[in-house]
């Protein structure tokens, strides 16, 4: 599977514990509906993947 970088502009230090998120596509300007990836690292080395449909 091939992509781009398209949003790359969360950076936070948080303390251990549950955390929500929000992105907006539409406020970063994407309006093409499709496949897109989240991937959420820690500096500890693990990371999350998730697919979202965006229509």
């Amino acid at each position: 599977m091939m992509g781009r970088i398209i949003s790359d502009d969360y950076q936070s230090f948080e303390i251990s514990g549950a955390h929500t998120i929000q992105w907006s596509p539409a406020q970063k300007g994407i309006t093409t509906s499709g496949m897109y990836f989240v991937k959420i690292s820690t500096d500890q080395g693990e990371s999350k993947t998730q697919a979202i449909q965006i229509q």
